[in-house]
């Protein structure tokens, strides 16, 4: 399997992983726009800090499994917070 080819697939399983997340724990979600702000900034920090692994496979699978997917899975998450607030927000000015 190809690099890119692994990469499209990373990010459909933390995609479902996010789905999944905010299907079951809809408490999680933050109410306002700042905060949802705040955690979508969080998560590309934590995606531009996590380590390159050029080492041994299992540091490699190490890195892309214990820090890379849940950070992939966060900004995910996020993105799904934004797209609801944004939707009741616009949902309310039609009303």
């Amino acid at each position: 399997m190809s690099g890119s080819a692994f990469a499209v697939f990373l990010l459909i399983g933390a995609s479902v992983l996010a789905l999944w997340l905010d299907a079951h724990r809809p408490g999680l979600a933050p109410a306002s726009g700042r905060r949802i702000a705040l955690h979508l900034v969080a998560a590309f920090v934590l995606l531009q800090l996590a380590p390159k692994a050029n080492g041994s496979p299992i540091a490699s699978f190490a890195v892309v499994f214990g820090l890379i997917l849940p950070a992939l899975v966060y900004l995910v998450l996020t993105g799904i917070w934004f797209i609801r607030l944004a939707q009741s927000t616009l949902g309310s000015l039609y009303r």
